[in-house]
């Protein structure tokens, strides 16, 4: 995927604009990192800069863990983390009122239904071994008098789901540190099947390994679907984790002081979700960090802007603020929510954003040349209903005009249903575009539109993006970027230092792409999500990379296959494009590339275009 932001299935659009996000600073809460131990890393077919948190992984890629429909949308819910943190941390009595709080004020029905009660600090403080003679981790009994079941009982019988959080380490963080699962993950996993978890949220303070951990969740002894959120501040998770987590982490902590939320980290991770939309698709979400509303440090205009953001992106929803007595301003020590702040977080046509079947990551549309309003896009339903959810951003210090061009949606100019999702107001039909005038300094007007798709525009489809299908070995991989140069995974490896690797991943993933192509018949990879409004021969590109003359195998729908050859570029960090026309149906088509003899060129994307004239006898050749 270039930086530049091209198009994608989710928009028939000819242009985009990206953004650059400034690199964070320190990582909140994180313990010291460490370098992984020799016994740990020497058997790891991992990439390097992975190894510390998939220590001893033999297969690479990571054999897909079929748990997507454990999180079929984004989880909503509660946290203790960033209002409460471990001091005081969890315990049953808290428990309990914020249980009672998130039913007696619409919250649970409005649909935040997970609850993180066992979020860091539920162990036992005891200065002795954190694990007990069978190997079972210790659990504090002043926190918890009547014992882990009792309190998860009690939030299933309110209409809630239970969460827990630990390590992929032997210890973590928080003070004194929480028990991590090394050494014990099956047995961990099946402990909290046996709680009634339905939600586990894994650390990567390691070493220690994600596959190992997130497998025997997925494998617990009571069968239990839970939920597989990866907490990765120090970790580049998109090579892995959509393969075995429902939910990844996209940048470090989103406050870096306990209770207070800042502007500037609120902005850093929604561009970090709109950098890494190709990795999200209905149970593998990108999680832009627990919510800041009802901390002390937004505005309610932010506040409303943070929740629109988050909604836009489709990111899990977890609010942390103390909600159990709401109140006209915030208050603390512990930040309380207010009742403007409940009204925000319960707006529901906001919420069917977030919560939209279709699982799409808003992206970004259009950004003025200062770079300061933007519009973001995300498509609801399906990828062909010509409905979108569009927000409206404005990044400066004062209010701004921003203007959303129907076109830039892939959508015909002569007639948009438009509707304003704070409002709650129609607008009517408008045509063209449509301008909001004098959008508050970090405030947003947020929409929803219904058009008619302009089917005669170009489309661009990612081979990363998660609503393809991955066979065999074929596999994401990211090429970091040096001055604006691609440069290879063994290049990137120089640097071990995992917060500085996964801050440079981030920022400098310039181009993604999916290699392990042929070379199998099982090594394919397989667009899933073509749409066509009419039946008809397509202009096809395929951009790819390979430094020696390939082949591959193209397949459309249920058609034979026609072989295709690829001219070298060279390296793997260059890049040429091959075209073809190609039948498609109307409606939606499967377009997969693949060589069961001989290996396949790496594949950066695919565009389809309209053709004009009847196509003329083809010089490739059918396999039979």
């Amino acid at each position: 995927m270039k930086k530049g932001y091209v198009p994608a299935a989710a928009f028939l659009t000819l242009v985009w604009f990206g953004i650059n996000s400034g690199n964070g600073g320190l990582i909140a809460y994180s313990a010291p990192v460490k370098e992984v131990s020799k016994h740990l890393e020497h058997n790891s077919a991992a990439p390097k800069d992975l190894r510390y948190v998939l220590a001893d992984q033999t297969e690479w890629p990571l054999p897909k863990l079929e748990i997507d429909s454990w999180a079929k949308t984004p989880p909503m819910g509660f946290s203790y983390w960033n209002g409460f943190g471990d001091n005081p941390g969890p315990s049953d009595a808290l428990t309990r009122q914020i249980v009672d709080a998130l039913v007696n004020t619409g919250l649970r029905d409005a649909g935040y239904v997970y609850f993180l009660a066992f979020d860091g600090g539920w162990w036992s403080q005891s200065p002795d071994s954190p694990r007990d003679s069978a190997g079972q981790p210790r659990i504090d009994q002043e926190r918890w008098p009547n014992g882990i079941q009792a309190v998860s009982d009690y939030i299933h019988q309110q209409g809630l789901k239970v969460g827990g959080y630990t390590d992929i380490g032997k210890l973590g963080y928080c003070v004194p540190p929480e028990v991590g699962v090394l050494g014990h993950e099956q047995p961990d996993a099946d402990q909290f099947a046996k709680w009634g978890w339905d939600y586990v949220k894994i650390d990567d303070h390691g070493p220690g390994n994600f596959y190992s951990a997130a497998k025997a969740i997925a494998n617990n002894s009571m069968h239990r679907p839970i939920v597989i959120s990866f907490s990765t501040p120090v970790t580049f998770p998109y090579e892995f984790a959509p393969r075995i987590a429902n939910m990844w982490r996209v940048d470090m902590d989103v406050t870096l002081k306990l209770g207070f939320g800042d502007w500037k980290n609120v902005l850093r991770e929604f561009d970090g979700g709109g950098r890494f939309w190709w990795a999200q698709a209905p149970g593998r979400w990108n999680d832009l960090d627990i919510l800041l509303i009802g901390l002390f440090g937004l505005s309610d205009e932010e506040a409303k802007s943070h929740f629109s953001m988050w909604a836009i992106r489709g990111a899990p929803l977890l609010i942390s603020a103390d909600i159990r007595a709401p109140h006209t301003q915030t208050s603390g020590p512990i930040p309380r929510a207010t009742l403007r702040d409940l009204e925000i977080l319960k707006n529901p046509e906001v919420i069917a954003v977030d919560q939209d079947v279709l699982g799409a990551s808003g992206r970004v549309v259009s950004l003025d040349q200062n770079g300061m309003a933007e519009v973001d896009a995300k498509p609801l339903g399906n990828f062909a209903s010509g409905e979108y959810s569009v927000l409206l951003l404005n990044r400066n210090t004062k209010p701004e005009d921003i203007t959303v061009n129907w076109r830039s949606l892939g959508l015909l100019p002569e007639s948009v249903q438009v509707r304003d999702l704070w409002k709650h107001a129609d607008l009517g039909s408008v045509k063209s575009q449509f301008t909001a005038h004098g959008v508050p300094a970090h405030g947003v007007v947020m929409l929803r539109v219904k058009g008619e798709v302009d089917w005669s525009l170009p489309r661009e489809y990612e081979a990363e993006w998660s609503y393809n299908r991955l066979g065999g070995v074929a596999r994401v991989h990211c090429l970091r970027s040096s001055q604006g140069q691609a440069i290879g995974a063994k290049d990137a490896e120089d640097n071990d230092a995992r917060n500085r690797e996964a801050n440079v991943g981030r920022t400098t993933a310039s181009t993604t792409v999916v290699e392990g192509i042929g070379g199998g018949p099982e090594n394919t990879l397989q667009f899933n999500e073509l749409w066509e409004g009419k039946s008809g021969v397509y202009q096809l590109q395929i951009r790819y990379a390979s430094p020696e003359s390939r082949e591959g195998w193209i397949r459309v729908n249920a058609q034979s296959p026609i072989l295709v050859r690829f001219p070298g570029t060279g390296a793997f960090t260059q890049f040429a494009t091959v075209e073809l026309r190609i039948p498609l149906q109307e409606g939606r088509n499967t377009l997969s590339i693949g060589n069961p003899e001989h290996l396949a060129p790496n594949i950066d994307k695919i565009r389809i275009s309209a053709v004009a004239q009847v196509v003329r006898k083809s010089s490739l050749q059918p396999k039979h």
